[in-house]
């Protein structure tokens, strides 16, 4: 009995002084551990707190062109289909209700509210519709973003121009404006040709020639014809800022 005591009494004062060893690695690797988790989790949390910058003006039309010359170059579309996703491209980036508003001018305030939400839901179609035939006819061709500014009133400009094909250095310029912290479009020159110009000369036309009612009737048609290369609402409103 005695030599089973003091075979065992070494086994006891190692296990007395191995538990506190034992007992402070434990605590040590639990500690870190919880170091590394509490780290992890402010990391996640700085991620997640950390507001998305906005795209530039400059992004948004390089991922719009680079969009349209996609639709462009698939030859398994046809043409009502690549009209069709440039025009969604279109609404995606143009602010259609600040153009549809400037194009009416002053006769906007003559509109009542179901009027209005009728021409813009037809002249969104019309911009777009438009915006793709203008396009579709790059179809060989590269778009080279090459430059953009700042104007005084806070809005920005984006140059771009065609690179080879049939138009090689055909300018198509973009001004952007920002709302809600977003860039959107709110005109677009072709060759030195301004689109909300000439909605305006169009528009201003019809109201003046026809009255609001024939306005949206004309609009209504103009978006549902995919076919027709005739595009403008009125042949002779303003010859000299008829796009080409």
């Amino acid at each position: 009995m005695e030599m089973v005591q003091a075979a065992v009494a070494p086994h006891d004062r190692l296990r007395r002084i191995a538990s506190p060893v034992l007992a402070s690695v434990v605590r040590s690797r639990v500690a870190s551990v919880c170091a590394c988790v509490l780290c992890l989790l402010a990391i996640q949390e700085s991620v997640r707190a950390e507001p998305v910058a906005p795209a530039s003006p400059r992004d948004i039309i390089e991922e719009s062109v680079q969009d349209v010359i996609v639709v462009l170059r698939n030859d398994a579309l046809s043409k009502t289909e690549r009209l069709q996703r440039i025009e969604s491209i279109a609404l995606k980036h143009f602010d259609v209700e600040l153009i549809g508003r400037q194009a009416t001018g002053r006769n906007w305030r003559d509109f009542t509210a179901t009027e209005r939400g009728e021409y813009l839901h037809h002249f969104q179609r019309y911009l777009a519709n438009y915006y793709g035939r203008k396009l579709d006819r790059y179809d060989q061709e590269d778009v080279d973003v090459h430059s953009s500014r700042f104007l005084g009133n806070g809005d920005a400009m984006v140059y771009t121009r065609v690179v080879g094909g049939r138009y090689p250095d055909m300018p198509i310029n973009y001004q952007l404006r920002q709302r809600d912290e977003n860039w959107r479009i709110v005109d677009v020159e072709i060759d030195g040709v301004s689109l909300r110009s000439y909605f305006r000369d169009q528009v201003a036309a019809v109201i003046e020639r026809q009255g609001k009612g024939d306005l949206l009737a004309m609009l209504r048609d103009k978006a549902a014809d995919t076919e027709s290369e005739q595009l403008d609402l009125v042949t002779d409103s303003v010859p000299s800022t008829s796009p080409r």
